[in-house]
């Protein structure tokens, strides 16, 4: 009987996945001690990441919780643990899932129609306002565009709700993702917490407050991009790590009133854990059932197919907030984010027990380095070798072929000569489109610096004539076509948007 036992014994541990061996808690020490030296040798060896912010979890225990490097180089701070770190459109789960709470307790209802939070709005048939309901807009299949409330929102922060409800009149049918179609915009989540705020008498920033971040205990993670300053806690800083001149510390940055709900949270490495501890515990945190599990466990499910978008996990679909994925062959839900500057991703398989967050603040050679820290994490856990040298060595490759390019282009840009047939002054004054808002333009000593809401900088020459180009939003360029070609300047064209021009200085130089 002893030898049957001793040989069944031996088959059981043959048996066991190499990966069970590493799940035990005496594990996460070697983990967390290869992280702290090659992570932090990563960031030396790129030279142009400041800092990355690191989260995993495996199943009730937080394996790492750190951030390496320098949160901000105007002011040198280190990034540490407790970091705030923007993370853009991976706000959506936490939307998506204050939306499930309030529709699990009666304050809402998901399957409602759209039009029906809309009162006073005439919305054209072929919208479809009836047969959208809310759950449509958390899943990005709703069929509806609405540009300028997405862009007062996430940039300019030029709105009140007066505003952003009047624009709801200028809503359009999606032309490539009719009704039911999944196309990525921010536009639903806008929306929903528009409809939110007005029932509610409240606002989408405090009812994450009171729903999810207090309850979870998130003690730094905040919809108000003042909160941190106001506290004294570090901030990370967007930055440029190509730039020629070396890494430029970006000046756009978020303020509360281009924190969205599609895209306005800050969070740290700390809760980003409890957070993800929060996902695999189906609302458990700490022995402490913090949310309904079927209503956590509902924001888990695949709401629309969907492919393509994810460049980390191989995407197949959407839900609240979620993107749904598989990481070799294991399945993964995980949501992005991206802003000037900065990259985050927050992902857990709930099948394996396992959730790894990131995030940086430096996206272009960052955002790789971050995918490199995500899918080690997995790795290493699902029990798979992965040499960390060799990734960062790709991604010294990758570095060292853009560079040059980078480079070009801003060498380019640098020789091209004005086509700008007026004085300079005779361009500026102050233009407004009636959806998008109000852009100034002003003369000084000969440049021309454009202002538009929170966003700002100093045009460029353009190939075309009478126009300038701008960056407005940093890394990306946009061209200003003023109008018409001779006499007073009437108006301009940006982004496809008519501004008309109604002041101009009344003094100037050129």
């Amino acid at each position: 009987m002893k030898t049957a036992l001793t040989l069944a014994l031996i088959l059981f541990l043959l048996w066991v996945p190499a990966a069970d061996a590493r799940r035990d808690p005496v594990a996460a020490a070697p983990f967390a001690a290869e992280a702290d030296r090659w992570i932090p040798d990563a960031l030396a060896t790129l030279e142009v990441v400041p800092g990355i912010s690191v989260a995993v979890v495996v199943d009730d225990q937080v394996v790492l919780a750190r951030a390496y490097g320098i949160a901000d180089l105007n002011t040198g701070a280190a990034a540490e643990a407790d970091t705030q770190f923007y993370i853009a459109s991976a706000t959506k789960p936490f939307t998506a899932l204050l939306a499930a709470i309030l529709d699990a307790r009666g304050t809402i209802d998901l399957e409602s129609a759209f039009s029906e939070h809309a009162p006073g709005i005439t919305f054209a048939p072929e919208l479809h306002a009836g047969e959208v309901k809310l759950v449509d807009l958390l899943s990005h299949t709703s069929g509806i565009d609405c540009g300028p409330i997405g862009f007062r929102v996430a940039y300019t922060g030029q709105h009140d709700p007066e505003t952003l409800w009047n624009l709801l009149n200028h809503c359009t049918p999606s032309e490539d993702a009719p009704l039911g179609t999944y196309k990525y915009t921010n536009v639903g989540y806008n929306i929903l917490t528009m409809f939110l705020d007005r029932e509610l008498a409240t606002t989408w920033q405090e009812l994450l407050q009171q729903e999810i971040f207090g309850p979870l205990g998130l003690e730094r993670t905040t919809a108000y991009a003042s909160l941190g300053e106001r506290n004294g806690w570090t901030v990370a800083g967007p930055h440029f790590g190509l730039h020629p001149d070396g890494v430029q510390r970006l000046s756009l940055v978020k303020q509360d009133n281009t924190m969205q709900s599609a895209g306005g949270m800050m969070t740290t490495a700390l809760d980003a854990a409890r957070w993800l501890e929060f996902q695999l515990n189906l609302g458990r945190v700490g022995g402490t059932q913090i949310v309904d599990a079927d209503v956590v466990r509902r924001t888990h499910e695949k709401l629309t197919e969907a492919t393509g978008r994810d460049p980390l996990f191989e995407q197949n679909g959407y839900g609240y907030g979620w993107s749904h994925g598989t990481y070799g062959g294991h399945r993964v839900l995980s949501h992005g984010g991206g802003f000037p500057g900065l990259r985050s991703v927050l992902s857990f398989m709930p099948d394996d027990g396992i959730a790894v967050a990131a995030m940086v603040n430096e996206p272009s050679v960052g955002g790789e380095l971050l995918g490199a820290v995500v899918g080690y994490a997995y790795d290493w856990w699902l029990g798979s070798e992965t040499d960390p040298g060799e990734l960062v060595k790709q991604i010294v490759g990758m570095r060292d072929a853009v560079t040059p390019r980078v480079a070009a282009d801003f060498e380019k840009r640098a020789a091209r000569e004005w086509q700008l047939a007026r004085r300079r002054v005779d361009y500026a004054g102050t233009y407004v489109s009636d959806l998008y808002g109000t852009m100034e333009i002003v003369e000084e000593g000969g440049d021309l610096r454009v202002e538009f809401g929170n966003l700002h900088c100093t045009g460029d020459p353009y190939t075309k004539e009478e126009s300038m180009r701008v960056e407005l939003i940093p890394g990306t360029g946009e061209v200003i076509v003023f109008e018409p070609a001779k006499g007073s300047v009437t108006g301009l064209h940006y982004a496809d948007e008519w501004f008309e021009r109604v002041s101009a200085p009344t003094s100037g130089t050129d």
